[in-house]
């Protein structure tokens, strides 16, 4: 499917569910390299739901391929239930969102992830600055560690989405 992707550079549209599936790092960072290709794609929305042997490694090739995605203005990835997701991969998805310069509807499932902390919001806080047109926003986070909620970091959230001068 990876490959697949490499070679559709006029794809504007990517739906994959993969709800409960045996899909791993490995299959998730070949879609990651393909989504590097897809240089068009405006819409992405990926359900790796409950699949357990998704963690890190997946998700930061994903965070890779969408720094290229320039057009992209519709993102919905759903790491429900994905014990293995941590700070790591989320940073590496907030680097992505930066080069989303248009995105205007941005949905990130992570509800019951319990290795995400505060780095992780922070990432997403710092990747959302650049999307100055979004107009939907949607981030669950539900069961994680952070007991606070990380102030600071959730700060740097709001801040982001604040109106500019």
């Amino acid at each position: 499917l990876g490959r697949g992707l490499e070679a559709a550079e006029v794809l504007t549209i990517l739906k994959l569910n993969f709800l409960g599936c045996r899909v791993g790092d490995t299959g998730v960072a070949a879609l990651g390299k393909g989504l590097e290709a897809a240089k068009g794609l405006v819409s992405l929305d990926l359900s790796f739901s409950c699949c357990s042997n998704v963690g890190d490694v997946g998700v930061v090739a994903l965070g890779r391929g969408l720094e290229v995605a320039e057009v992209l203005t519709s993102v919905n990835l759903n790491f429900g239930f994905c014990g293995n997701v941590g700070d790591a991969g989320v940073v590496a998805l907030g680097r992505g969102l930066e080069a989303a310069k248009v995105l205007t509807s941005l949905r990130l499932n992570f509800r019951g992830c319990g290795k995400l902390g505060d780095p992780a919001v922070a990432a997403l806080g710092r990747g959302l600055e650049a999307a100055e047109v979004l107009t939907s926003l949607k981030l669950d986070f539900e069961g994680h560690k952070y007991s606070a909620c990380g102030h600071d970091e959730v700060v740097s959230v709001a801040q982001a989405l604040r109106p500019g001068p």
